[in-house]
């Protein structure tokens, strides 16, 4: 239900104000982990890049590395989505430092 309740108008705000207030609580980390299954989605949405700016901030740390690990996959069509182009800047902003080099690393090698 985590990914479907992140692309919601009303449950993207639910879901960051649990993140911002019990991020590290079972519930809180099992819904943060089963959206991450389906981050690039997610991050390309118009309601579901704030879910996962709001884990990017508030989650923990291998869940920041895991957005990061898996958006590099397809970063040259994420960089080019306004809504997933937020989670690139939030990952170099927030993300945990092995995260913002999988970035780094993956931007320089992008052709323009």
């Amino acid at each position: 239900r985590g990914p479907n309740a992140s692309r919601h108008r009303f449950g993207c705000r639910i879901i960051c104000r649990l993140l911002e207030h019990t991020a590290f609580d079972g519930p809180t980390v099992d819904l943060v982990d089963e959206i991450i299954t389906e981050v690039k989605e997610i991050s390309r949405h118009v309601f579901g890049h704030h879910v996962i700016r709001s884990i990017l901030e508030h989650g923990l740390s291998r869940q920041r590395v895991e957005i990061a690990r898996v958006l590099h996959s397809d970063l040259q069509r994420l960089v080019r989505n306004r809504n997933a182009s937020y989670v690139i800047e939030a990952v170099l902003t927030h993300g945990s430092a092995e995260g913002q080099q999988i970035i780094c690393n993956a931007l320089f090698k992008i052709p323009v």
